[in-house]
């Protein structure tokens, strides 16, 4: 297929999504499945309108309720297209699983059997995992989100999230869903997948409500962020790395880890996208956790050299360079610079502390945040959408990390 084919097939894609967002006021493709007469029933659509004749149908099983199959859309990437290397990256984007043993999950963790849920529809998708709105018998909604093959390290990246969304919850006190039920295993999982289930955040999104919303309304918004973040910084850990359960470690080899004034949480190897992205993952470098900001930009540092000498190329940060006539870099001239990096690493770092952050990255894009009507009204707390993003490189004190 020849590239001007290519960029007509996506238009014609994009056209047929931007029908389906219209119709059902979304902004992006969803597909739907519902129990109806003792079969699910999937296809493009919201869950909240009857089933079109075109849709294919799944015939529930006599054992154990599964079905025979469920719709590919569940399992591939849907959001859009690409047009350079588009297998590779639906293949990053993609995941196998039995989608049946998940709803048989997310039900068991409201104390129902499959036979309870009515409607499982795909919500629009970002980069790194699959989510599912599961509604059972009586409209109660549960959140199951199985992560992609680009998500990050396997094991390690599901078991730090929940960790993190827990911390930020019973600890920090944050509007964070809570969990239900979570398998950061493949082997010996019914799921065939890792996965999180927790709770449906509450509210509506704020870029839908902030156009509308009163100047003093704007005023206690902000407040409420700046009390979030009031609340992060009141906790501090003595390494750099991401936080973990300790229980999800019993008879598992682990790797260095330290404990925290938290009982339950330890923090251990990081889960940092920038140590994996890109084939890094693929290269033996250290993940931490590190003592000292000073430690953790020499092992980035280090992580560096080390790809480069494995010959390793990294398209983001050299795609601006590439062009005719341009500068091309090459690689002893990166390991050259990287090593001036090192010479002058400690002179980087402020020697008073307090200067510093402490934590970055709380979520407040309008695409992560909700808002419910109490946030408004009373000054509350607003709701966050997954989980919140704490993490600081440069403190000796204090990171929290998780992808």
């Amino acid at each position: 297929m020849g590239l001007k084919d290519k960029i007509e097939e996506i238009m014609e894609f994009r056209r047929l999504e931007n029908r389906y967002a219209r119709r059902k006021n979304r902004h992006t493709l969803t597909y739907g499945a519902q129990y109806v007469d003792g079969e699910y029933v999937y296809g493009p659509g919201s869950p909240a309108v009857s089933p079109s004749p075109s849709a294919t149908t799944v015939r529930k099983q006599s054992t154990g309720g599964k079905s025979s199959k469920w719709g590919g859309n569940f399992y591939r990437y849907t959001r859009g297209r690409w047009l350079y290397n588009e297998d590779q990256r639906m293949a990053d984007r993609s995941v196998k699983f039995d989608m049946t043993e998940l709803v048989r999950a997310a039900a068991a963790t409201q104390g129902c059997d499959i036979s309870s849920c009515i409607k499982v529809e795909k919500l629009p998708e970002g980069d790194y995992n699959k989510v599912f709105l599961i509604t059972l018998h009586g409209g109660h909604q549960v959140i199951a989100k199985v992560p992609n093959k680009n998500a990050g390290v396997p094991f390690y990246t599901t078991a730090s999230e929940v960790a993190t969304m827990k911390f930020g919850r019973d600890i920090a006190k944050l509007p964070v869903p809570k969990v239900y039920a979570w398998n950061p295993h493949v082997p010996g999982n019914a799921v065939g997948a890792e996965y999180i289930i927790m709770e449906k955040a509450k509210g509506v999104l704020l870029s839908s409500m902030w156009p509308s919303m009163k100047k003093d309304q704007r005023i206690n918004l902000i407040k409420n962020l700046v009390a979030l973040e009031k609340s992060l910084l009141a906790h501090s850990f003595q390494h750099i790395g991401s936080i973990y359960h300790k229980s999800d470690f019993d008879g598992v080899q682990n790797d260095r880890f330290f404990d925290t004034p938290y009982a339950g949480y330890f923090v251990g190897p990081t889960t940092a996208r920038i140590f994996t992205h890109d084939g890094r993952g693929k290269v033996s470098t250290d993940k931490g956790p590190w003592s000292s900001a000073l430690e953790y930009i020499l092992a980035s540092s280090k992580r560096e050299k080390e790809c480069i000498k494995q010959g390793l190329s990294f398209p983001r940060p050299e795609g601006i360079f590439s062009g005719p006539g341009g500068y091309i870099p090459t690689a002893n001239g990166k390991l050259d610079v990287l090593d001036d990096f090192e010479k002058v690493a400690v002179y980087l770092l402020p020697k008073d502390l307090s200067v510093m952050s402490r934590f970055y990255g709380i979520v407040t894009s309008t695409t992560r945040m909700s808002l419910s009507s109490e946030t408004i009204r009373q000054k509350s707390s607003p709701s966050l959408i997954g989980k919140p993003r704490i993490s600081h490189p440069f403190s000796n004190k204090s990171v929290l990390q998780s992808s």
